[in-house]
Parts: structure tokens; C-alpha cells; sequence
């Protein structure tokens, strides 16, 4: 049972629904549009209050996305009417989204991002421009048409921003004149990517949000700073309207308690935001959703249990990777994602991923790279050996073209591995 939490933020203070302001937006833009408005709520009506709404739909699931299945076998996170319509109003609000806005539709509608990118702009009298695949597949496509098209917000993930940033260098500040907003989402995004973003596009603020599929998507918005590229890094933000952000540390006892200011703990969620659990997956759901103790007015009454460590700086939240990438080498407990960490800062790299390795019956680590210049292997390891302890050094450092990614853009950690133990069977 949880018994303590630490409360990051409840509300925003942003127009949601449900909160005067939110209709009159979407009523001023369908009647600019000369579409006809009939008020689906009584004035003053929380949408997604516990008793639900007048139309008695706050608690209906409106989707089910699978998970990606890069930390293991995908599931099918269900996600009702409040949580989604709660985030589809945060991004409004968070985005200053309105008439004028042509947001990118980026997504392939099996990542979960795409249902804010088809809905949102649609709420505010936006405009969505379908990206089609073929031209997400090629840099210069890619921001041609998002030139053409007059694109002012766009959402990528890391890799794929990274293709704008080098479009950027090449061709200087005309880049993408009418983008004011890129967001960065799906994995985490390094410093040195951020600040090539914001040297090479001055005229766009750059977003980085962090969500799980399971909470309705994003739960945080960080808008990157010039100051925030001093920190290892970035942090991921503060929480939307009315999500609820519990940082936990669990004892050996079994028992959770509140973690300590700038403490390392499990990040849970609660609120609208979070799912109903997983589709035909009992076992599933009960490992990770939980009955909230805290909060005796949560419109879902749920928890949900991140796998993720965080830590908590005032009212912003630090990821610190995957619980779910600790592994042990050689007796030593370690993190990949701390190695992956360390290994971006050298101006060398240009993409990593590390991954565990079975090397003659012994468990190693192997480092997977992509070189935005020459760089010998020794370099990278005495630099990792500089900033690591010595068993979290990778013992094979792979240079690679490109990193294999899954279908929404995210490394694929999973074909990493099968490669590599292909190569040092053969």
C-alpha cells in the first residue's frame, strides 16, 4: 500500500475543459468557421468531474493504443474520455494553439501522439497538416513540406529533429520561417541537440514533453532554456492542468515512502489523465495501476506506476531513465541510460544506444554509436572512463551508419542486441 507521496502540482492554472475559457475558444473558432455550436454541458459543467459529465461520457474509453514493446511485450493501454480530452486541452493551452496555428501530423496513428496531432488544433480552429510518410523519411522532404504548408507547430522525435537541426546548419536561419514551436518526444532529448536547435532555429521555442501512453499521453511540458544546456540532463517539466505527479521510494521492507527533496525516486501519476489498464491484461494492470490513497476526489481514482526515476526540483520534474534499463554487471548495479547519458556529451557523437551483451557466458555492455565526426574507440572509452566507474565502461564500442528504430521513431534496443549476438556468434 502507498502510504506517503510528494505532490509536484495539481493544477496549472491553464483553461482546461470543464474551466471557464476553454468553450469560448472553441465557440469563437467554429463560429469564425460559420459552424454551429450547441453546448454539450450545462455552463459551469466539469467534463470530467468523478461523477462524470451531463452526457454521462467522462468515464468511456475512447482508444486503445498498444505500447511500443521496446521494454518488452506490447500492451494495450485503454484511455477514457477524460484523460483525453484533459490533454488535448492542456496542449491548447500549453501551445497558445489557435485559428492560426498548422500543427504537423507526424505521427503514425499506432504512436500515441498522434491523437493529439489529428484533435487539438480542431478544438481552436487549427489546421492539420498530414505529413505523409514518405516524406518524414527524408530530411529535405521533410522540411519542404513543412515549408510549403506554413507549419507552426511540428512534434518530432529526437532523431528526426535532429535531421532539422543539420537542414538548419546547412541552409541557415530561412529554415522553416513560420515554425514557432518544435516539441520533442518518445526518448530523451540530449542537451547538445537542444542547443543545436536553438542556435540554428532562433525564431522557435522548442518543447519537451515526456508521457506515457497509458496516462493519456504527455503528463509534462518543459520549454527548454539556454540555462537548462548546462545540465547533463534536461529536464522534462512541470506537470499539465490537473495531472498529479507523486515521487515514491520503496523501502526493503516493501513499504513506499515520499522521497527526500532532490531525492532519486519511481514517478507515479494520478488524476484525469490516467487509463483504465490494459486490454484483457488483468496481470499487467494490477502491476501497474494502482488504488489512489491520496487523493480521495480523483475523478479515475487510479495510480499509475511509471517504471521511470525521477527526481524533483521545486515544480520540476528530472527523468532519470528507465527502472526498467538498471542492470548488473560484475556485481554492479547500473543504468544504461546514465552511460547513453555521458556518451552523448562528446562532441563526436552524433547518436547512442548501450545495451547489455552476453560475452562468453558474462554478462557486458556494449556501446552502439552514430560519429557526427571521426573518432578513434579509444577516445570514447577513456573519455566514458574519465566520467564513469570503471564496470560501467562498455567493453565493445560499436560505430554504426544509423541506429535501428521501431515504427514510432524510438531506438529499437531489441534489434540492437539480436545484432550484435548474431555478430559475435558468427
Amino acid at each position: 500500500m502507498l502510504t506517503h507521496r510528494q505532490l509536484v502540482a495539481q493544477q496549472s492554472g491553464h483553461p482546461v475543459a470543464g474551466v471557464p475559457g476553454r468553450a469560448a475558444v472553441a465557440s469563437k473558432a467554429a463560429a469564425e468557421a460559420g459552424i454551429p455550436v450547441s453546448d454539450a454541458c450545462p455552463p459551469g459543467g466539469d467534463a470530467w468531474s468523478g461523477e462524470g459529465s451531463a452526457t454521462g461520457r467522462a468515464n468511456e474509453v475512447r482508444y486503445c493504443i498498444f505500447t511500443s514493446g521496446t521494454t518488452g511485450r506490447p500492451k494495450g493501454a485503454t484511455v477514457e474520455h477524460q484523460g483525453m480530452l484533459n490533454h488535448l486541452w492542456a496542449k491548447v493551452a500549453d501551445l497558445d494553439l489557435s485559428g492560426a496555428d498548422r500543427l504537423a501530423f507526424t505521427a503514425p496513428l499506432v504512436f500515441d501522439i498522434s491523437i493529439w496531432q489529428m484533435l487539438a488544433p480542431l478544438l481552436c480552429g487549427g489546421t492539420v497538416e498530414v505529413v505523409r510518410p514518405e516524406d518524414l523519411a527524408y530530411p529535405r522532404r521533410l522540411t519542404t513540406r513543412l515549408e510549403s504548408a506554413g507549419v507552426t507547430v511540428v512534434e518530432l522525435v529526437p532523431t528526426v529533429a535532429g535531421w532539422i537541426a543539420r537542414e538548419a546548419e546547412r541552409r541557415g536561419a530561412s529554415l522553416l520561417p513560420q515554425l514557432r514551436w518544435l516539441i520533442s518526444t518518445g526518448e530523451e532529448l540530449p542537451p547538445q541537440l537542444a542547443e543545436r536547435l536553438l542556435s540554428t532555429l532562433p525564431h522557435v521555442r522548442v518543447l519537451n514533453a515526456y508521457g506515457p501512453t497509458e496516462c493519456s499521453d504527455d503528463v509534462t511540458h518543459h520549454e527548454v532554456t539556454t540555462a537548462d544546456l548546462k545540465l547533463p540532463r534536461l529536464p522534462v517539466g512541470a506537470p499539465i492542468a490537473n495531472a498529479d505527479l507523486y515521487l515514491l521510494v520503496r523501502e526493503a521492507t516493501g513499504q513506499w515512502r515520499a522521497a527526500e527533496p532532490q531525492e532519486a525516486g519511481e514517478l507515479f501519476v494520478g488524476g484525469p489523465a490516467v487509463g483504465l489498464g490494459y486490454a484483457n491484461d488483468e496481470e499487467n494492470t494490477a502491476a501497474a495501476f494502482y488504488r489512489d490513497p491520496f487523493d480521495p476526489s480523483s475523478p479515475t481514482g487510479r495510480l499509475y506506476r511509471t517504471g521511470d526515476a525521477a527526481s524533483f526540483d521545486g515544480t520540476v520534474v528530472r527523468y532519470l531513465g528507465r527502472l526498467d534499463r538498471q542492470v548488473k554487471v560484475a556485481g554492479v548495479r547500473m543504468e544504461l541510460d546514465e552511460i547513453e547519458a555521458v556518451l552523448r556529451r562528446h562532441d563526436a557523437i552524433a547518436a547512442c544506444a548501450v545495451t547489455l551483451i552476453d560475452s562468453g557466458g558474462r554478462a557486458g555492455l556494449a556501446a552502439h554509436y552514430v560519429a557526427a565526426r571521426p573518432v578513434d574507440a579509444e577516445e570514447l572509452r577513456s573519455y566514458l572512463a574519465a566520467a564513469l566507474p570503471e564496470a560501467m565502461v562498455p567493453r565493445h564500442l560499436v560505430e554504426r551508419a544509423a541506429l535501428p528504430l521501431t515504427p514510432n521513431g524510438k531506438t529499437d534496443h531489441r534489434a540492437l542486441r539480436a545484432e550484435l549476438s548474431r555478430a559475435t556468434e558468427s
